[in-house]
């Protein structure tokens, strides 16, 4: 996603000097200045999204392994891979979703 991003973000940009090569300055400006807010702000959600569900990943990996461990004592097997199933595809799913949009 973010060599898609950066790929439009540098088309753009070489679009955007072809109007100041025929004299629409104010146009080429606009259009490379907003090209180059955009791919900043692509990269800056990027990093900060990746951060945010890893840091809410690793929570969730931590307090689901307490419940297994709590269960295990409890109950048995069965309970326990069950929840130990439940807690990794959620972890699994928080990590790998998509970052902020």
């Amino acid at each position: 996603m973010l060599l898609v991003s950066l790929a439009l973000g540098w088309v753009a940009l070489a679009l955007g000097w072809i109007p100041l090569a025929l004299g629409r300055r104010t146009l080429a400006l606009l259009l490379v200045s907003l090209t180059l807010v955009r791919v900043a702000l692509s990269v800056l959600r990027l990093l900060l999204g990746v951060a945010l569900l890893r840091v809410a990943g690793l929570t969730l990996l931590r307090v689901g392994l307490r419940r297994v461990l709590l269960l295990r004592d409890r109950f048995g097997g069965v309970a326990v891979l069950g929840v130990a199933i439940c807690c990794a595809v959620v972890a699994r799913g928080v990590l790998r979703a998509p970052a902020l949009r």
